[in-house]
């Protein structure tokens, strides 16, 4: 097992997360880790189709956006 933060992820570029059961809680959490440079080269996410509000997926793209 590879230790949370230790680089496991450097060449993910694009997550995508549509069509699963994520909510507002797990965008807030996806957003939270963007904002906190946890996944720093991550330039696109894919969070449509999910349980969570509009509101909760521009989170994920106000994170984005402000990296």
């Amino acid at each position: 097992l590879v230790a949370p933060g230790t680089g496991v992820l450097k060449a993910l570029v694009t997550l995508g997360l549509e069509d699963n059961k994520i909510g507002d809680a797990g965008c807030a959490t996806l957003a939270s880790a963007i904002d906190n440079g946890r996944l720093p080269v991550v330039e696109h996410t894919e969070v449509d189709g999910n349980p969570a509000s509009a509101e909760a997926q521009a989170w994920v793209d106000q994170a984005l956006r402000n990296m």
